[in-house]
């Protein structure tokens, strides 16, 4: 036997030295010059430190692999579940510290030899004692996204689906996350992988529990099918193989220094074979001592079980019991029209429980009552038919009297048929009961007076409500009514319509959508419009129960709206015919009166020079008028052209306001400007137009500032727009002013007794340029406080680059 056994040995030693010199011979295929390694959070095994470098037992054998192959390592850092998908996307050549299942395999190639192993645990709070599965009924349990532990065949997901435990599940990045939810108390349990648990639980105020569970294989994951991998895989089994042949390896070495006294629950250093042919061995011997050991256990079993049983039925008398004696609803069991039994709640009638029992059920009900529910319970008792749930009246120990809601049943009591019976004080809900009645009278009353036509429609497509206003409107029959079927409303109505198919289209897409509002105009074919706006009805924002219709014959409005819009359109041509007829006079004006000025200089007498400075200034301010009016009117019209360009809006700032200089130095002002951020990309904007903006809001604050005060641009870049402000230390503008500032040709009172020069069209000619390119424009001001205006300018966000990780191997 002894030879027998050392030729199986050498035999097996022989088979094993030839597949590793097979597996270490070199492969004929290109070595890639770059290795993507996808890494993730799980120390010891696999982690950044302080410097960002790459550590851990994966780390020390990916780095020993590629130095041998003369890889050039590229480390891929995020979380696992961001490693996985990179994985599948092809981003990355290798997925360290992967579990293997069946489903993976699917969707991953891995290399053959096992790396490590691994288990799953479950942690809790501390203070939580749990010691199976079916204790975390009804706990929060924290879990890594994508582990296999979670989502694998044998892992959480599916063991709670076969116990039939129901539990809350929330998803986190990373082992570490799982802990730090356990310490802070937001979960009640975690899975994370055991040896992880092991060496990392001290650093949490977390308790370790007894559930060991799917026993798993860690190793490299490539993506599927790619064309680097059978090298990959080859390489990296060859050198595996190598370095568990040798004690001294880098494996054994790195085993050692992360893991420490846990390395023997990470690898098998003896050869899988062997175990198995051990423990066939102890198997054939152990069989008969197995069986006879079973039925002693067993009846051990059935001992503790029938203890258990019995225990059992001990604790649900004393829940039950106690589940009776918390209830709100008085319980009493009614046995030859007499209560032989009470619970606390009985005190609704002022009474204790132990005073009621043997009282005959005629001293507790309302003398009008007696005769109905004394012949309810008769009729039970001798098993016919009789409503479970009624309404009654009791009397109280006072004398006065309560409604009630009384639900019953028949029970075998003491060999006996006796009623239980379960009464619950309604008299609230018959005061709630009889408010909501007022107030659906009330409701229906502003629903007859409302302008509006309302049709209010639940779950199922049954009309629920509807006014006087809707049925005049929509001319509906009085028999589509009576069904109260919206759906045959619909019907009777639809060919009042113009177009059916879309109108039909619309409120199907609505009902599908429920969570949709929508506000839209219908045409009638008698020419008619109804303005149509329809919202969801949500209890407490959750609890759907229906859908509102609200329409409104808006024929009038849109034809009075048509007739201002063509007003308006008559009013604008006229101000622009009469700008541009204005304009070639006044030029010539202007133009003829300087000219006189300078060429008759020496001929004027003083009074002649002071009544040309007054032509050429009144004719200037017209001048000015008929320009802004022009700009105004095009940008009204919509026919004002822009040409977008890059413009720095900081740069352009300080050159207007060097610009000003003379202005606001006269006055001792002096003018700033913040950006936020420091730096900014150039905005997409028509210079001129921006220009015209920014000088009217500079102009204005200037104008109407104090001497000796500041005022301040302020530049910030949000995610969708920049917001441009100028604000001053100004007299402010009134709550009435603030709403007609943008208006043409408006100014303030106290902004003409400050200032006679303006005319009222700057603000705007800047509201009607920022509108034009889609922006805002707005202020904010308080009476001697000063005013700040903002404007708004659209951009365009472009997300950022993602960040790789480097590193060379043996760094």
């Amino acid at each position: 036997m002894g030879r027998l056994y050392r030729i199986f040995f050498w035999a097996a030693a022989l088979v094993t030295s030839v597949a590793v010199l097979l597996a270490s011979a070199p492969v004929f295929a290109e070595a890639p010059q770059n290795v993507r390694v996808g890494v993730y959070d799980s120390y010891p095994k696999i982690y950044r430190d302080e410097t960002g470098s790459v550590k851990g037992f994966w780390a020390d054998i990916t780095n020993a692999i590629a130095k041998k192959e003369n890889w050039k390592v590229t480390y891929v850092y995020g979380t696992f579940d961001q490693g996985l998908d990179r994985l599948k996307n092809g981003q990355i050549d290798l997925m360290v510290d992967v579990g293997v299942s069946p489903e993976r395999q699917q969707i991953f190639d891995f290399n053959n030899e096992n790396v490590l192993s691994g288990w799953a645990t479950i942690y809790t709070r501390q203070g939580l004692h749990v010691n199976s599965f079916l204790d975390l009924g009804g706990k929060k349990i924290a879990v890594m996204k994508s582990d296999i532990h979670y989502t694998g065949p044998n892992g959480l997901k599916a063991t709670l689906d076969s116990f039939g435990v129901n539990a809350t599940i929330i998803e986190t990045d990373s082992y570490n996350d799982v802990f730090k939810m356990l310490d802070s108390g937001q979960a009640d349990a975690g899975v994370v992988n055991g040896l992880y648990g092991s060496i990392n639980e001290s650093k949490y105020n977390v308790e370790r529990s007894s559930i060991l569970f799917d026993p798993i294989q860690l190793r490299y994951a490539l993506p599927k099918n790619a064309a680097k991998n059978q090298y990959l895989i080859n390489t990296i089994d060859a050198n595996l193989i190598a370095m568990k042949q040798d004690q001294q390896s880098i494996y054994y070495q790195s085993l050692d220094a992360n893991f420490g006294k846990y390395n023997q629950q990470v690898v098998n250093r003896v050869p899988t074979w062997f175990y198995i042919a051990i423990l066939s061995i102890l198997g054939l011997l152990l069989v008969t001592a197995t069986t006879v050991l079973a039925m002693r256990e067993y009846q051990k079993k059935l001992k503790r079980e029938i203890q258990n049983r019995i225990g059992q039925i001990k604790d649900n008398e004393e829940k039950y019991s106690a589940v009776v004696n918390q209830a709100q609803d008085a319980i009493a069991i009614i046995q030859n029209e007499k209560i032989i039994y009470a619970n606390k709640a009985i005190n609704l009638l002022g009474y204790p429980e132990k005073e009621v029992i043997g009282k005959k059920i005629t001293e507790l009900l309302a003398p009008e009552e007696n005769k109905k529910v004394v012949g309810m319970y008769r009729s039970r008792i001798a098993g016919n038919a009789t409503p479970a749930v009624y309404e009654s009246k009791l009397t109280k120990r006072d004398g006065t009297k309560i409604d009630v809601e009384i639900s019953s049943g028949v029970i075998n009591y003491s060999g006996e048929p006796a009623v239980l019976v379960m009464v619950r004080d309604i008299s609230r809900r018959k005061t709630l009961e009889a408010d909501i009645k007022l107030q659906n009278t009330i409701l229906s009353a502003e629903l007859e007076v409302s302008i509006n036509g309302v049709l209010i429609v639940d779950t199922t497509g049954n009309i629920i409500l509807y006014n006087q206003r809707f049925v005049d409107i929509w001319q509906v029959p009085k028999e589509a009514l009576d069904t109260e079927s919206d759906r045959v409303v619909l019907n009777s109505v639809i060919h009042l319509t113009k177009d059916p198919q879309e109108f039909l289209k619309k409120i199907d897409d609505l009902y599908k959508h429920r969570s949709q509002t929508d506000r839209s105009e219908i045409q009638l074919v008698d020419g008619r419009i109804i303005d149509r706006y329809t919202s969801p009805l949500y209890i407490d924002k959750k609890l759907y129960m229906g859908r509102v219709w609200f329409f409104q014959d808006i024929t009038e409005q849109k034809t009075n709206a048509e007739k201002m819009a063509q007003m308006e359109r008559a009013k604008q041509e006229f101000v622009s015919i009469a700008a541009h007829q204005l304009r070639s006079p006044i030029t010539s004006i202007l133009t003829a009166t300087r000219v006189l000025k300078d060429f008759e200089a020496e001929n004027l007498t003083t009074t002649q020079h002071q009544f040309m400075e007054m032509v050429i200034k009144e004719t200037g301010k017209m001048h000015e008028l008929v320009d802004f009016l022009l700009k105004i009117t095009r940008a009204e019209a919509g026919t004002m052209t822009l040409a977008p360009s890059e413009v720095k809006l900081k740069s352009l700032t300080s050159d207007l306001i060097r610009e000003m200089g003379s202005t606001y130095k006269r006055k001792s002002i002096k003018i700033a400007i913040t950006q936020e951020p420091s730096k900014q990309p150039p905005v997409i904007v028509d210079k001129v137009a921006l220009t015209q903006v920014i000088t009217n809001l500079l102009s204005n604050a200037i104008e109407y500032s104090p001497e000796g005060s500041k005022i301040l641009v302020s530049i910030v870049l949000n995610q969708d727009f920049v917001e441009y402000s100028v604000k001053d230390e100004g007299m402010g503008i009134s709550p009435d002013d603030r709403d007609k500032i943008f208006n043409k040709f408006y100014r303030s009172d106290s902004a003409r007794e400050m200032s006679a020069n303006g005319t009222g069209l700057g603000l705007p000619l800047a509201k009607s340029i920022v509108e034009t390119w889609g922006g805002k424009i707005w202020v904010d001001s308080e009476l001697g406080k000063g005013s700040t205006f903002h404007f708004t300018i659209p951009i365009t966000s472009l997300a950022p680059p993602i960040v790789e990780l480097d590193n060379e191997p043996g760094k």
